[in-house]
């Protein structure tokens, strides 16, 4: 089966969402009961995520996967103790000004204590700096271009990246291999739509 399998099945997607709730959540000592939330705290997760297919992350392929692992923080009583997950969704367009828009919504409401999301450079780098500015995380698996990685501690101390691919080790894996056969020609094919 290996990498490929996994990648064209859509099956990624959910093993990051999963990763993500287990990572986020593991360091809390708290616990869950299905279904009595009355007593409980929310944990209000901001869903940032464009709805338009040809990108790799969509709210069609994310947001099953964040339905299992929602059910699996609340049937374990080790987790979840006084909160629960209240998620809500808005659709980003991959558009710089939407996630923006979406962010002041929330926060001023005080509707959002994590971003999930977004995934496109453009929309993450606005709500990411103002997201610093309020002390609230972004958990993500876009936010790929190099200055995320270059300015991390510095500009983008709350962004938790995610995901299939880290884009500054890839660089290094292909110039080692460039060099390592000593290629002087080199053709990329690439796409935004797979």
């Amino acid at each position: 089966m290996g990498f490929s399998h996994i990648w064209k099945s859509h099956t990624w997607p959910k093993l990051v969402i999963l990763t993500i709730c287990a990572f986020c959540f593991t360091d809390m000592s708290m616990a869950s009961e299905i279904g009595s939330r009355q007593d409980k705290k929310p944990i209000n997760v901001l869903l940032l995520l464009p709805t338009d297919t040809k990108y790799m992350f969509t709210h069609a392929l994310m947001f099953p996967a964040l339905e299992i692992a929602m059910e699996k923080l609340e049937s374990n009583d080790s987790l979840l103790r006084d909160y629960y997950l209240n998620v809500s969704y808005e659709d980003t367009m991959c558009h710089e000004a939407m996630g923006m828009k979406y962010a002041i919504e929330y926060y001023f409401v005080k509707l959002v204590d994590v971003f999930f999301g977004p995934i496109c450079d453009y929309t993450v780098a606005p709500l990411l700096r103002q997201a610093t500015f309020w002390n609230l995380p972004m958990v993500t698996v876009g936010a790929n271009a190099w200055g995320f990685t270059k300015f991390r501690r510095t500009v983008f101390p709350m962004l938790t990246r995610v995901g299939p691919v880290n884009h500054y080790s890839l660089v290094n894996f292909f110039l080692e291999y460039v060099g390592r056969y000593n290629w002087t020609k080199v053709r990329l094919v690439s796409t935004l739509y797979l």
